[in-house]
């Protein structure tokens, strides 16, 4: 008898302190997901600020563009774009990103070579007594991205007027 309280003990205690340990490895951060391969290419924005001044809610939407540059010697992913807002749009090769962003991005830019982000501000997603200074920002991850290389930042800003 003791020894079939032996052997169902360890059947059950031993899978229980296997979950346990790994349910706080896992919340010590200590396991993390493998991480694509880090490109050692560099990711330029220009310019990475936009005013756009006035802004008129009756004229509609505003646009600028940017030219994000892989200056590095090998590809380059983006790997996520985000903006701070509803009201504010990004697009990379005909794909459009917003406040929610796209985790699997996957736009590429060669060694050396460049693309165009269009970005789209709304002034009337606000209703219409949103006046005034506005403020966004939108941030793009890539491949590049550490603790050291953090995600780069665009800001685009202007003055809402009815």
């Amino acid at each position: 008898m003791k020894q079939e309280q032996s052997i169902i003990l360890k059947i059950i205690i031993i899978p229980i302190i296997v979950i346990l340990g790994g349910f706080f490895v896992w919340r010590a951060g200590l396991l993390e997901p493998t991480p694509q391969k880090l490109s050692n290419s560099v990711l330029t924005i220009a310019p990475e600020m936009f005013d756009f001044g006035t802004i008129s809610m009756a004229k509609g939407n505003v646009e600028t563009k940017f030219t994000l540059k892989n200056d590095g010697d090998e590809s380059l992913t983006i790997t996520e774009v985000i903006t701070s807002c509803m009201c504010t749009t990004a697009e990379i090769d005909g794909k459009t990103f917003g406040m929610h962003g796209s985790i699997a991005a996957g736009i590429e830019i060669p060694a050396k070579t460049s693309k165009e982000m269009l970005v789209t501000f709304d002034p009337n997603a606000h209703g219409p007594t949103a006046t005034g200074p506005i403020t966004r920002v939108i941030d793009i991850r890539t491949n590049t991205d550490t603790k050291i290389s953090p995600p780069k930042e665009i800001i685009v800003k202007g003055v809402v007027v009815k």
